[in-house]
C-alpha cells in the first residue's frame, strides 16, 4: 500500500488537504445487522457472542460469529500472508490448492455443511460468491481482516476515483504550460495489430481508434501497455496479433464478478436523526439491498446523498434488472424496493412520510457499462494457477497487460498500480535502460508482488510466443 500513498501524496491528496483525502469509517458499533427478521448493532451482536449466544438472529447454523468463523478456516492461510515479507512463498502455498472454490474448500477439509456455508455467505458477502476461487477470498479475507487491525486505516478520495485521474493528468501535462496533454479522450480502441519480421517476432505495435466525433487514428508504438478489462479487450480486432490457445483463452475465460450501487439523494441527512444516529460506517441485511453505507464524508454537514445499497454477485444481477434508466417505471420500482428495506432496518414505521424524503437517484450497473463489461475480476476455481501467467507476460514482447485484473490485489487501486509497476520494468528491461529500472525501484519501491526473474522469465517466454506460433502455423501449412 506503500506505493498508492505515495502517489497520492505525489498528487497533494493528502490527509493535510481534507477537501481531497478523507478518513472513511469501516465500521461502528451502531452500525445495523438486519437478518432472518431480526435487526441488532454491532455492538449487541459481540454482546451476545460474549454472553455466549453467536447466533443471535436464531439461524442455527453458527456456533462462533459469521466473521471469526470464516477467518479460523482461513488461518492457515492468513498465517502465511501476514507477513509481506513471506508474500512469494505464501502465494506458491495458496496455488495449491488453487483448484478450489470457497465452498469445496469449507466442505472439505473444513468439515462445514451446505447449510452452514450457505449462513456464512450469506452474513460475510454476496450471494454465489463462495463459488469463486479460494484464492480470491483468501485475498479478500486479508485486505478486510488484516491479523494486525490496529495497523489498518481505511481513506477515501473525495470526489470519486476519477479525481486520481484529473489529478495525474494535470501532474503530467500542467495547464497554462507549453506542454499539451496527450491523453485522448473520448476515444475508443477498435484495433490493435503487431508488425511483425519474416522470424515472426514483432517489431512494433500498431493501435486503431476512433473518436466520439467519427474521425479515426492510427499509431504506431515500440511497447504497448492495455490496461482494458478483458471483456472490453475482447470487443477489439486483435485478430492479427494471432495469439496463441492459452492466451485466447486467458482473455475469454477470466472470471469478473458484478456490482451494483445505488445512491440516493434525501431533502435531509435522516440516518443521522435517529435514536441510533448512524454517522460513517456499513449496515448490513439479507433483504435485496444488502450494505448500506453511510457518508464518511462531510458527517453532520450538509450533504443529503448516500449509497443505499451496494451489491455483489447474483443480488447486483437480480438488483441490475431493474437498472433501466432513471426515469424508468423499473428503477422507480429498485427505488421503492430499496426505500422500503431502509425503513424496516432502521426501524421506520411511517414509511409514507419517510419515502417523502426522496429527492433523485443514481443507480449503476457494472455489467451493464460498456468500458467494463464487470465491476472487477474475481477467478473462479483455478484461473490464478492456469490462465493468470498469460496475462501477467507480455505478447511478443511488446504488448504488456496492466490493470487489477492482471495483479492479485482484484477490485483496488494497488492492483492497478503493481500491474503498472510490473509492466514498465518489463519494458524497461526489454530495451536494456538499467539506469531507469534502478530508478524505477528507488522511487517506487518493489511490491509484495514483485519478482524480477519472474518478470524477466516472462518477457522472455512473451517475446518468443508469436515465434513459437508462427513456426507451428507454417509446420501445420
Amino acid at each position: 500500500m506503500k506505493r498508492t500513498f505515495k502517489l497520492f501524496d505525489n498528487l497533494g491528496i493528502t490527509v493535510a488537504n481534507k477537501k481531497t483525502r478523507i478518513k472513511y469509517i469501516m465500521k461502528k458499533d451502531e452500525n445495523l445487522n438486519f437478518f432472518n427478521g431480526k435487526i441488532l448493532t454491532n455492538a449487541a451482536i459481540q454482546a451476545s457472542a460474549d454472553a455466549g449466544n453467536p447466533d443471535p438472529f436464531a439461524t442455527g447454523q453458527l456456533k462462533k460469529l459469521p466473521e471469526q468463523e470464516v477467518d479460523d478456516a482461513l488461518q492457515p492461510f492468513r498465517q502465511l500472508f501476514s507477513n509481506p515479507d513471506n508474500f512469494q512463498d505464501a502465494w506458491t502455498k495458496l496455488m495449491d490448492v488453487d483448484y478450489q472454490s470457497m465452498r469445496s474448500y469449507l466442505r472439505f477439509p473444513c468439515m462445514y455443511d451446505q447449510a452452514q456455508i450457505n449462513t456464512l455467505e450469506s452474513f460475510e458477502t454476496g450471494t454465489n460468491f463462495y463459488d469463486t476461487a479460494l484464492s480470491e477470498m483468501v485475498m479478500e479475507s486479508m485486505t478486510f481482516n488484516w491479523p494486525q487491525p490496529e495497523k489498518v486505516h481505511w481513506w477515501t478520495v473525495q470526489g470519486g476515483s476519477s479525481v486520481i485521474v484529473e489529478k495525474m493528468n494535470t501532474t503530467l501535462f500542467p495547464p497554462n504550460t507549453q506542454t499539451a496533454s496527450s491523453l485522448q479522450m473520448g476515444t475508443a480502441v477498435t484495433a490493435i495489430s503487431p508488425t511483425v519480421a519474416p522470424d515472426g517476432s514483432w517489431t512494433s505495435v500498431t493501435v486503431d481508434a476512433t473518436k466520439v466525433n467519427g474521425s479515426s487514428t492510427t499509431n504506431t508504438y515500440d511497447h504497448v501497455v492495455s490496461t482494458l478489462p478483458f471483456g472490453c479487450l475482447r470487443s477489439v480486432d486483435t485478430s492479427k496479433c494471432n495469439f496463441d490457445w492459452e492466451h485466447l483463452q486467458a482473455i475469454r475465460s477470466l472470471q469478473y464478478g458484478n456490482s451494483v450501487k445505488v445512491g440516493i439523494r434525501f431533502k435531509k441527512r435522516w440516518w443521522e436523526e435517529l435514536d441510533k444516529p448512524q454517522k460513517g460506517g456499513v449496515s448490513s441485511t439479507d433483504r435485496p439491498t444488502r450494505m448500506v453505507i453511510y457518508p464518511s464524508y462531510g458527517s453532520e454537514g450538509s450533504g443529503t446523498t448516500m449509497l443505499v445499497s451496494y451489491s455483489w454477485g447474483q443480488d447486483a444481477n437480480r438488483l441490475g434488472a431493474l437498472c433501466q434508466g432513471n426515469s424508468s417505471n423499473e428503477e422507480m420500482r429498485l427505488v421503492n424496493l430499496i426505500l422500503r428495506d431502509l425503513a424496516d432496518m432502521h426501524g421506520i414505521t411511517n414509511f409514507d412520510t419517510f419515502s417523502q424524503l426522496y429527492d433523485s437517484h443514481f443507480a449503476w450497473n457494472w455489467d451493464m457499462n460498456q468500458f467494463s463489461c464487470g465491476a472487477f475480476a474475481l477467478f473462479g476455481p483455478g484461473q490464478f494457477k492456469s490462465l493468470y501467467p498469460n496475462v501477467t507476460a507480455s505478447y511478443g514482447g511488446r504488448l504488456h497487460f496492466a490493470g487489477e485484473a492482471t495483479s492479485v490485489h482484484h477490485a483496488w487501486l494497488v492492483g492497478a498500480l503493481n500491474s503498472a509497476f510490473r509492466a514498465v520494468y518489463q519494458i524497461l528491461h526489454s530495451v536494456g535502460m538499467e539506469d531507469q529500472l534502478e530508478n524505477l525501484e528507488r522511487i517506487w519501491e518493489t511490491d509484495e508482488e514483485f519478482d524480477s526473474k519472474l518478470y524477466e522469465r516472462q518477457l522472455h517466454i512473451g517475446h518468443h510466443r508469436p515465434i513459437l506460433r508462427h513456426n507451428r502455423d507454417l509446420a501445420s501449412s
